[in-house]
C-alpha cells in the first residue's frame, strides 16, 4: 500500500489545519511511535547501502514534546568536491497547526491526518549524489498505519470483501463493497456504483463491473443510524497466482478525508 500512501501525500500536503488538539490517546499515541520506530529501523538497516547513512545511530532519535520519536540526523562530506556539503533529514509527527520545528530552507515534509489533528512534519536536504536515502519513500510505507488509523474516526465505515476465500487463475474475482452509517443520526450518502467509488488493484488504477443493474447516475440515500448499504462488483480473473491487493475510497469526504478499504485476494492454479 506504499504507492497509495505516497498519492495521498500529495492529495493532502500542506492541509487546513484544525483548531481541536492533537488526538493523542494511548492508541494513536503508540502508533505514531510504533510507525517513526519502524522507519528509524529502515534507515539502521540501510547504512550499509548508504555512505551518508554511515554515522546514523541511536543518537538521531529523540522524543518530541508530546512523547513522540523525533529523527534528525546530518551527514558532511569530508573531502573531495563535496567536502563541507551536507546531506541531513529530520522528521517527528505533531498537532496539525504546530509550526515546522526543523530547518525551513529544505523542502519541508507535510503529510496531515485530519481526522487525529495530527501531522507528519519534517524535511530532508540532499547533496548533488545521484541515488541518495530518502526518507519519503519508508514515510510513504509506514504512514499508511496512521492512515487506516483514523477510518475508525470517520462518521461512515467503507469496507470491501471477498465472496470467497480463494480464485482460480482466469476466473472473475468478485467482491462486495460496503457503506455503513456508524452514528446515531440519518445521513444522506450517494449510492455505490462506479462512478462514487475508487480503486486501485496492486497499486494500479482500474475500474469493476457491477454485478446487477447498472447505475443509470449517482443517487442519493438515506442511511439510518447503523444501517448500509452494499454492492456487489466483478473484475477480470488473474493470469497468474498472487495475492492481489485492492484498495476502494469512496466520494464522499469528511473533513477532507475519503473512507477506504483494502483487501488481498489469493489466486491460485
Amino acid at each position: 500500500m506504499k504507492n497509495i500512501i505516497s498519492f495521498l501525500m500529495f492529495v493532502f500536503l500542506s492541509l487546513g489545519a484544525s483548531a481541536d488538539q492533537p488526538n493523542l490517546d494511548e492508541e494513536t499515541k503508540a502508533l505514531c511511535n510504533q510507525v517513526l520506530m519502524n522507519i528509524y529501523q529502515d534507515i539502521l538497516e540501510a547504512k550499509n547501502t548508504y555512505k551518508e547513512l554511515e554515522n546514523f545511530d541511536q543518537g538521531a532519535r529523540t522524543l518530541n514534546a508530546h512523547g513522540i520519536y523525533s529523527i534528525h540526523y546530518q551527514y558532511t562530506e569530508l573531502e573531495g568536491a563535496m567536502k563541507g556539503v551536507s546531506y541531513e533529514f529530520g522528521l517527528t509527527i505533531v498537532g496539525l497547526e504546530e509550526p515546522n520545528t526543523f530547518p525551513s530552507d529544505s523542502p519541508v515534509i507535510n503529510l496531515g491526518f485530519p481526522l487525529l489533528n495530527l501531522k507528519f512534519i519534517g524535511y530532508q536536504k540532499k547533496t548533488f549524489k545521484k541515488g541518495q536515502f530518502d526518507i519519503q519513500i519508508p514515510l510513504a510505507q509506514y504512514g499508511q498505519i496512521l492512515w487506516n488509523h483514523q477510518q475508525k474516526y470517520m462518521p461512515y465505515q467503507l469496507s470491501l470483501e471477498s465472496v470467497k476465500e480463494e480464485f482460480k487463475i482466469n476466473e472473475p474475482i468478485e467482491f462486495t463493497v460496503t457503506l455503513k452509517n456508524l452514528t446515531n443520526k440519518n445521513i444522506l450518502v450517494k449510492e455505490l456504483n462506479s462512478k462514487t467509488l475508487f480503486f486501485l488493484y496492486d497499486n494500479k488504477v482500474g475500474g469493476a463491473t457491477e454485478i446487477g443493474e447498472a447505475a443509470k447516475g449517482v443517487k442519493e440515500v438515506v442511511l439510518k443510524s447503523q444501517e448500509f448499504i452494499v454492492k456487489r462488483f466483478r473484475i477480470k480473473g488473474m493470469p497468474n497466482p498472487k495475492e492481489l491487493e485492492i484498495y476502494c475510497s469512496y466520494i464522499l469526504t469528511f473533513q477532507e478525508v475519503k473512507p477506504s478499504a483494502s483487501l488481498k485476494i489469493k489466486v491460485v492454479k
